[in-house]
C-alpha cells in the first residue's frame, strides 16, 4: 500500500458545519417559514436535515450540528414570541383569537424542536435533562472563546509551547461542542480538563494564564473540594 503525506486542514469541523447550517436555515428554518409554512414544508426540511446528518459521520459532528440548529430555532421562537406579544389587539374577541394563533405557532416551533431532540437520541447522543438555555450556551461559548483568545496571545514569546498550546486549543474547541449534551456532561468534561491542566507541570505557564478564565467558567458548577484542588478560589 502506498502512503502519501496529507497536510492537516486549516479549518475545524465547526466552521464547515456552520456553513451547512447557514445554507439550511437561510432556505428553510426562518421564522416566516416555521410560523406560516412549516406544516407544508415539514418533510422537505426533515429530508434536508437527514441529508446533512448522513454527511456528518462522527457523533460529535452530528451533536454540534443538531445543537446549533436547536439553538437557532430557540432563538427564532423567542424572537417570534416577543414580537407577536407586542402586537396583541386590545379588543377582547380579537385578543382571544390572537392568543390561540400565537399558541398554535409556538407549537410549530416545539414540534420541530421535538423532532431534533429525537434526532439526537437516534444518533446515540444522550441529552441530559439539565439542558443549557440559549443564553447560558451563549455565555459558556463566550467564556470558552476568551480562553482560546488567551491561548493565542500566549503563543507570543512561548514558541517552545507550540504543540502543547495547539493541543489545548483543540481540546477547548471540542469542549464547546459539548453544550448540546447538557450541563452535567459538559461540566464533567470541563472539570476533568481543568484537573489535567492543573496537575500537568509541563503546562504550568499555560494553566497560570487560563486559570482565572476557567475559574469564571467552573467556580459555581463544581464541588468545593474540586475548587480547592484547582485553587480556583478568587
Amino acid at each position: 500500500m502506498h502512503s502519501i503525506n496529507v497536510p492537516l486542514p486549516e479549518f475545524n469541523f465547526e466552521s464547515v458545519i456552520k456553513g451547512k447550517l447557514k445554507g439550511l436555515t437561510n432556505q428553510y428554518v426562518t421564522s416566516g417559514n416555521i410560523t406560516h409554512g412549516y406544516i407544508g414544508a415539514e418533510q422537505i426540511l426533515k429530508d434536508e436535515i437527514q441529508k446533512i446528518l448522513w454527511e456528518l459521520r462522527e457523533r460529535k459532528q452530528k451533536a454540534f450540528f443538531i445543537g446549533e440548529l436547536i439553538i437557532h430555532i430557540n432563538q427564532l421562537k423567542k424572537e417570534y414570541d416577543a414580537n407577536a406579544r407586542n402586537y396583541f389587539p386590545k379588543d377582547k374577541f380579537r385578543l382571544t383569537q390572537a392568543i390561540e394563533l400565537h399558541e398554535e405557532t409556538l407549537l410549530k416551533f416545539d414540534t420541530l424542536l421535538f423532532y431534533l431532540y429525537n434526532m439526537l437520541s437516534e444518533n446515540g447522543i444522550i441529552v441530559d435533562g439539565d439542558a443549557f438555555t440559549f443564553e447560558e450556551a451563549n455565555t459558556v461559548n463566550t467564556k470558552l472563546n476568551e480562553i482560546l483568545s488567551a491561548l493565542e496571545t500566549l503563543k507570543i514569546g512561548h514558541e517552545a509551547l507550540g504543540e502543547e498550546l495547539q493541543d489545548i486549543k483543540e481540546q477547548i474547541t471540542n469542549l464547546s461542542s459539548s453544550t448540546p449534551l447538557g450541563k452535567k456532561p459538559f461540566y464533567q468534561r470541563a472539570t476533568g480538563m481543568a484537573l489535567h491542566f492543573a496537575t500537568d507541570k509541563t503546562v504550568d505557564v499555560v494553566w497560570d494564564t487560563i486559570k482565572p478564565l476557567f475559574s469564571d467558567l467552573l467556580l459555581h458548577q463544581i464541588p468545593h473540594k474540586i475548587v480547592d484542588i484547582l485553587a480556583l478560589n478568587p
